[in-house]
């Protein structure tokens, strides 16, 4: 597209409408490093702002059918929560209009709240930036794994360390790239 007759050809810019800059910037680091970096080298940068860029990354990997991207994205973050045991609701509006009901993101979400969630914020209101549909998943997860929410004894560190021996297999889709690894060894 770059080299062809196309219009971009002659151009030295190419207009990507359907992401944005801070989206595009990790994953294009990532494509030349290796590292899913959420931070864009700023060490500063604020929890909900690093949460905020990694589902944004996750979307733009998921709507681009990029699974090796999407599993490095969503490790990346799973180490963030396992390190900093922050976790961002704010983002849950965005992840549920953008991904389908049964994608592993929102499973590690809804399940990681339920487990750790005291839910002393919804007296004080600091539930209304996330989607509604999230925290019916939550109470329902609740049920499912018999979580008392609030009343659980599980931390987040804990949680999050828990899951570090089942992550990949719970999480990750690798159907494609083995599929793509057999037929590229006949």
């Amino acid at each position: 597209m770059l080299n062809g007759s196309f219009r971009e050809g002659g151009s030295t810019c190419l207009r990507l409408r359907d992401v944005d800059a801070e989206t595009f910037h990790v994953f294009y680091y990532w494509l030349n490093s290796g590292i899913v970096d959420f931070t864009n080298g700023d060490a500063s940068t604020p929890a909900s702002r690093i949460w905020k860029n990694a589902i944004d990354a996750y979307i733009f990997a998921d709507f681009h059918q990029a699974q090796v991207f999407k599993n490095a994205v969503f490790d990346s973050l799973y180490l963030f929560t396992e390190k900093s045991n922050i976790m961002s609701i704010g983002v849950t509006e965005s992840l549920y209009n953008n991904t389908c009901e049964q994608d592993a993101i929102r499973k590690f979400l809804v399940y990681s709240a339920a487990a750790t969630f005291s839910f002393d914020g919804l007296k004080q209101g600091g539930f209304e930036n996330c989607a509604k549909e999230f925290l019916v998943d939550v109470i329902l997860a609740c049920r499912e794994r018999k979580f008392v929410p609030g009343l659980s004894d599980i931390e987040e560190v804990t949680w999050c360390t828990g899951m570090r021996t089942n992550f990949c297999k719970e999480y990750h889709i690798h159907e494609e790239m083995e599929r793509s690894r057999e037929n590229g060894k006949s």
